[in-house]
């Protein structure tokens, strides 16, 4: 049961998460206001990883083989952190030098901050983040957020697919190439 406090900080990372979301403020910015209204030790991110495995999309569940069978072309590219989503993609064997995100800093098991020494901090961080991979081929991005649209806007990816079966963010939608409210619409691009 969430305190009227604790229920007003859930509303400001969501406005927050939003914001950044639709491009209206930077990325960095949304992410260091976030981490100052809550405090996160090692225990918080073991149960953050539990929820969020039993909360794995159903096309992307239903396509666990898919993921499985072309690790090898698949990097995460997100402004969540490695310390998470490596335990989640694991299970996909995506292996965790193709996860792309930030890192917590720790101090006494409490998290004490974010490594500032990521693109994926800076204006266009997945553009650049992307750059750097020296990827060869056709490169698709595939997300809900305007960050993810950048990575078509500045040239670091051929195709940008919005993923719509979380969420359906219309300023995303409307820049997308191609809309997939489900994985397998992702797959069908991919094997062309």
């Amino acid at each position: 049961c969430l305190h009227e406090s604790d229920t007003l900080i859930v509303k400001q990372i969501e406005n927050i998460t939003n914001q950044a979301m639709l491009g209206k403020i930077n990325f960095s910015d949304a992410l260091n206001s976030r981490l100052d209204l809550i405090n996160i030790d090692l225990k918080n991110i073991t149960e953050i990883i539990k929820i969020l495995k039993n909360d794995i999309s159903k096309s992307i569940i239903k396509n666990k083989k898919f993921f499985i069978e072309n690790y090898n072309y698949i990097y995460i590219v997100s402004g969540g952190f490695k310390e998470i989503i490596e335990n989640i993609v694991n299970d996909y064997h995506i292996p965790q030098k193709h996860v792309i995100a930030n890192s917590f800093l720790f101090k006494n098991n409490l998290v004490s901050g974010v490594n500032q020494n990521n693109d994926l901090l800076r204006d266009q961080g997945k553009v650049k983040a992307i750059n750097k991979l020296n990827l060869n081929g056709q490169i698709i991005m595939v997300g809900d957020g305007y960050t993810d649209y950048e990575v078509k806007k500045y040239n670091a990816a051929d195709i940008f697919i919005a993923y719509t079966e979380n969420i359906n963010r219309k300023s995303v939608v409307k820049n997308a190439d191609i809309v997939a409210n489900n994985f397998d619409k992702v797959i069908e691009e991919f094997m062309r």
